[in-house]
């Protein structure tokens, strides 16, 4: 089995575009964990959220939301770069505070080009081995 040099964590859920962005990723040879809402992040990120080098995180989530979620990321994991995805302005304003400007890397505003966030989520990963 190849060894990957990043893991990412995508918390999306939407089915297809979660499985867009894990499958490209994968083909590039990312390991990715995946979850479809809030209750299923948390225990990866407190089983693996040392091991990530990135996250796309969608702020409206099931509960916790995406922002509950970068509360417990600042708690587990303060380093971990995130990549938000939302297509709702109004939660993205709260990202401005500075309680989360060390966390999230990028906002990203949906309709989003699978191929850019990948990319971007890469970068985040390059960036935070360096």
């Amino acid at each position: 089995m190849a060894q990957h040099e990043h893991e990412v964590l995508v918390v999306e859920d939407d089915y297809a575009f979660r499985w867009a962005v894990a499958v490209k990723l994968q083909r590039q040879n990312v390991e990715v964990d995946v979850a479809e809402n809030g209750a299923e992040a948390v225990p990866l990120l407190k089983l693996k959220g040392q091991k990530y080098c990135a996250m796309i995180l969608d702020l409206r989530l099931p509960p916790p939301d995406g922002l509950e979620l970068l509360g417990l990321i600042a708690e587990i994991c303060p380093a971990l770069p995130v990549l938000v995805v939302t297509a709702y302005d109004d939660m993205a304003e709260p990202l401005s505070r500075a309680r989360y400007t060390s966390q999230v890397k990028k906002i990203v505003r949906k309709p989003v080009d699978v191929d850019e966030l990948a990319r971007m989520a890469i970068e985040s990963c390059t960036l935070a081995s360096a």
